[in-house]
């Protein structure tokens, strides 16, 4: 074969593409997705994250309160990922808080565990450094937003765009 009978691969690809039918579109359970082709595009039926959550371990405040610092505040609970705060963050206060976990109504910011000290059986926690408001809180609906087109129809399935896929509320 020679130089001058190669042709450019999209005109390969168009000639593959002209002769090869598209298979049947199935419906699986996303556990059994793995390798398949998406025959319909996926769209994100929530906003994710679902709330606004700690980017960091830490202390959930309102940076307003913090803007001093160093001081000290009440610690008013604790809000380990995947439960939701006790109550309502109030002024002096603050929360003990995992990452992943939903930011309590009042706060607006988070200090990392290494920027505070808290001593065991103490009810203050000594905040070291003022943050901004926004300060390690990922908010809601920041990586996608509901009714998103997430994947496009052809999509082959893959470890990420299958865990896209459950992100996104698609069971199968």
């Amino acid at each position: 074969m020679a130089v001058s009978d190669l042709i450019d691969p999209a005109e390969g690809v168009r000639r593959v593409r002209e002769h090869v039918a598209a298979g049947r579109a199935e419906t699986v359970p996303l556990r059994e997705a793995l390798h398949r082709t998406l025959a319909e595009a996926i769209r994100c039926d929530v906003d994710y994250p679902p709330f606004d959550r700690a980017l960091m371990d830490g202390f959930a405040v309102r940076a307003a309160d913090v803007s001093g610092a160093p001081l000290s505040l009440r610690i008013a609970g604790q809000i380990a990922a995947g439960q939701e705060a006790p109550r309502e963050l109030r002024a002096g206060e603050a929360m003990q808080i995992n990452t992943g976990a939903p930011i309590p109504r009042g706060a607006d910011a988070v200090v990392r565990v290494e920027d505070t000290e808290a001593f065991r059986d103490s009810p203050v926690v000594r905040i070291l450094k003022p943050v901004p408001k926004g300060h390690f809180v990922t908010p809601k609906g920041s990586y996608v937003r509901d009714g998103t087109e997430a994947l496009r129809a052809g999509t082959l399935l893959g470890p990420l765009e299958t865990a896209v896929t459950a992100t996104c509320g698609a069971a199968s």
